[in-house]
C-alpha cells in the first residue's frame, strides 16, 4: 500500500493505492482542514506499517515511519 499527498490551493488531495498487481484498490479524498489531513496521513502511515509488520516479522530495526509519526503529533 501507499499513499501520496498534494497540496495545492488550500486543499490537499491524497491518494490511496495497493502497489500491489494482485489488488485493484484506489481511494481518493481531499482534506482541508490541516489538522484533519495530518491526522489522516498519520492514520495511513500506521495502517501501512501494520501490513508491513505483517509481510516482515523479522526485521527488528527501528522503523523509519516512527519518526514520521512523532513529527505529525508535533
Amino acid at each position: 500500500m501507499q499513499f501520496t499527498v498534494e497540496y495545492d490551493d488550500g486543499v490537499w488531495l491524497f491518494t490511496v493505492t495497493s502497489g500491489d498487481n494482485d489488488d485493484n484498490y484506489l481511494e481518493e479524498f481531499e482534506i482541508t482542514n490541516i489538522e484533519d489531513a495530518a491526522n489522516a496521513a498519520a492514520d495511513l502511515v500506521r495502517e501501512i506499517m501494520e501490513i508491513a509488520e505483517g509481510e516482515d516479522d523479522l526485521d527488528e530495526e527501528a522503523d523509519p515511519l516512527e519518526g514520521f509519526l512523532d513529527e505529525l503529533e508535533e
